[in-house]
């Protein structure tokens, strides 16, 4: 509640009490008509280490899933999009969603029923130990009950874009234990994904007959791709005063059956003529996946969190190219994969405001693959990392300190070729909240981040009559700098602001590089370390309730400058905008969203995009467990392109509109209906989707 109503309260009572104690008889005093006294619920508020969101009835019974709750919320500290469903903090990095302080994947959230939904968190490097570590976290509160069950029924269509997706979602509470079980189906039919490029080649000595300059421009009249995936997932979880028990199993089947693409080639230069290229790809993947977290409460304000994972994958790949003059390549793959970590952590609350936690990480990824086709041979991969550390957390009633140390030590093993590095890894963070709605944060980050499998692949594999592609077993890790101030302010209900600064630098980039070197002289794609990335963000995020909490606005006006040294050097600046508008009316709600066009260099590549713009309006009703939502998204596009992207290389020039279902203008229908059972329903952290595993397949 508002502070100064909550003190006036008890003496508002107070005196209201003593004066019926003494007033005269009512027929010596004429009525009068006293001012209505109003103390409005705190709905959001700050401190040092969390910030807290209480969301409305309105928003909870609109709501489909725990990211359309967070997108109507307007936390000022996340951005959400509704057209692809991501969710990030609003200076662009990575978020790690918990329910009730157990962690969940984005699949996961789609079971959770909003209605139950008491409050939300948001934390920068939360000194929970049931948080593992992580740097930024989202964390539902729920409503718990003693025992029983509910059941969450999904289902969607897309017009325009063919897709289909509907899962069934059970939990199950029995004393200490909460079972969960999960089952989904998503189908796709793609009729318009794929590339329109145009390329300039420089070679040196093209099929011995020495140098040549070919332009080669790549039109796609035809493509047909469809994507099947099932989910299955199982959990159980044990919960009591001196531990908490997780284990939860899942399967992911996914397949793309054969994928036919058609082009229409067009030479010109040293090579003219028009010819017809198809391409077939077929795609298969198993992957079975444990999580485990043990959590137990030890005596002396002690606490020791063990996680645990293993996922083991079957992928496969089946590709052909058909091309001019006859050529033709086959490029087949099938792999194993396995993959584990384990990272116990020990945490000690000192006192009230100081805290220590040691912790360590074992991961071990282990990918064997056999090439098959016009490249034959088998290659494996091993990644064995280690790494241990200190945090040490401070928190008072205004100051909050974060201070994490550690260290990293890596060995890569690539078929005969190994290489080990060891690297520190440092996280610091300043809070100072002087009220409940205020909060200035610093903080700065350094890691190094390893080139994935794929990357470093020492396979050469053809890909058309001009162009090869290989990886690169001798890449070097990227050192990474991150520097963040934030400034938020919550004066009420009505209002948030809050202002954010973001600097990140990425050393010895990862990249594609070309060269005339490939086979009878054609053109070579392989991976390399070369130049620097940085990127400078200053955003604004503002956020306003209105009538009561009916209209919500939100404008997010953000500044980027960013920089690319080395071989494909670059400066782009730009001022992107979202913004949205909500109205709530009764059972009903109406939003409407837009995020302007962006101009950005890669991160990791030679590559300079251009990306359209998004919107989306949106509408929905919500009653008696019933939730159903109609999307227009992207409605006044009638094209596919979703960016443009442009390379210049010495060798090699590029130029490419790429295409995907999701530019195109579509229309949604969600419909979700949730029933419960049993006399005391608990709606906890509930389970979906498990992921298909890591390839190490060259791409």
């Amino acid at each position: 509640m508002k502070r100064s109503a909550t003190a006036l309260l008890p003496i508002l009572v107070a005196l209201h009490i003593s004066a019926q104690n003494n007033v005269p008889p009512t027929d010596s005093v004429g009525a009068r008509e006293l001012d209505e006294v109003v103390v409005e619920a705190d709905m959001q508020h700050t401190s040092a280490k969390v910030t807290t969101y209480i969301p409305g009835p309105a928003q909870k019974r609109l709501a489909g899933d725990a990211i359309s709750l967070l997108g109507m919320m307007n936390i000022s500290q996340l951005s959400v999009n509704p057209v692809n469903g991501s969710l990030k903090t609003a200076a662009g990095q990575p978020l790690t969603v918990f329910i009730d302080c157990v962690e969940a994947s984005s699949e996961d959230l789609t079971g959770l029923d909003p209605r139950e939904v008491k409050r939300v968190e948001y934390y920068d490097s939360p000194s929970d130990p049931r948080f593992i570590g992580k740097r930024h976290v989202v964390n539902f509160i729920m409503q718990h009950y003693l025992w029983g069950g509910y059941t969450k029924i999904d289902a969607a269509q897309s017009l325009g874009v063919t897709a289909t997706t509907a899962a069934l979602y059970s939990k199950m509470k029995y004393k200490a234990m909460n079972f969960d079980i999960y089952a989904g189906e998503k189908y796709d039919i793609v009729r318009h994904a794929g590339n329109e490029s145009t390329e300039a080649m420089r070679f040196t000595d093209l099929y011995g007959n020495g140098p040549a300059d070919i332009t080669r421009s790549i039109s796609q009249s035809a493509a047909n791709t469809d994507n099947r995936t099932t989910d299955l997932s199982l959990r159980a979880i044990y919960s009591s005063g001196k531990m908490q028990i997780n284990n939860r199993i899942g399967l992911n089947l996914s397949a793309t059956p054969e994928c036919e693409t058609t082009n229409t080639v067009n030479y010109q230069g040293d090579i003219n003529g028009a010819s017809t290229a198809r391409a077939y790809n077929q795609t298969d993947n198993t992957t079975l996946r444990y999580r485990g977290q043990y959590l137990f409460y030890l005596p002396d304000n002690m606490s020791l969190n063990i996680g645990a994972q293993a996922k083991y994958g079957r992928n496969g790949v089946d590709s052909r190219y058909i091309g001019s003059n006859g050529f033709s390549t086959a490029n087949n793959a099938r792999e194993k994969s396995f993959f584990a970590t384990l990272n116990p952590n020990l945490n000690w609350q000192i006192s009230d405001s100081h805290s220590l936690t040691l912790y360590g990480v074992g991961m071990w990824r282990d990918n064997r693959i056999d090439y098959s086709g016009d490249s034959d041979s088998r290659q494996t991969y091993r990644i064995d990392g280690y790494m241990g550390g200190a945090t040490y957390d401070f928190e008072s009633d205004n100051w909050g300190a974060h201070l994490n140390a550690a260290w990293t030590w890596q060995t890569n093993t690539i078929s005969d070729y190994r290489r080990q590095s060891s690297y520190p890894k440092i996280d610091a963070e300043l809070t100072y909240s002087p009220s409940a709605n205020t909060q200035l944060l610093a903080s700065y980050g350094y890691y190094e981040s390893f080139p994935e499998a794929s990357a470093t692949s020492p396979v050469r594999l053809r890909q058309d009559e001009l162009l090869s592609y290989t990886g690169n077993p001798a890449l070097r890790n990227s050192p990474t700098h991150e520097i963040a101030l934030q400034s938020m302010w919550l004066p009420s209900n009505k209002w948030q602001l809050t202002l954010t600064a973001f600097h990140y630098r990425i050393s010895h980039r990862r990249v594609s590089e070309y060269s005339p070197d490939g086979p009878d002289g054609t053109m070579l794609r392989y991976y390399t370390n070369n130049g620097n990335y940085q990127n400078t963000m200053i955003g604004l995020n503002a956020t306003s309730r209105l009538f009561g909490g009916k209209l919500v606005t939100r404008a997010n006006p953000q500044l980027w400058l960013r920089e690319t040294t080395g071989a494909f050097a670059m400066t782009r600046n730009e001022l992107t905008c979202t913004a949205q508008l909500t109205y709530y009316f009764g059972r009903f709600y109406a939003m409407g969203w837009y995020m302007t066009p962006s101009h950005y260099p890669a991160e990791n590549s030679g590559i300079e995009t251009r990306s359209a713009c998004q919107y989306q309006i949106r509408a929905g009703w919500g009653a008696c467990g019933w939730n159903v939502n109609i999307s227009a998204s992207n409605f006044l596009r009638s094209n596919w392109r979703s960016t443009h992207e442009s390379l210049h290389s010495r060798s090699y020039d590029m130029s490419r509109n790429i295409y995907t279902p999701g530019a195109h203008r579509q229309i949604t229908i969600t419909a979700t209906y949730t029933f419960g059972y049993g006399k005391k329903l608990e709606h906890n952290n509930e389970l979906s989707s498990e992921a298909s595993s890591a390839s190490a397949i060259l791409k």
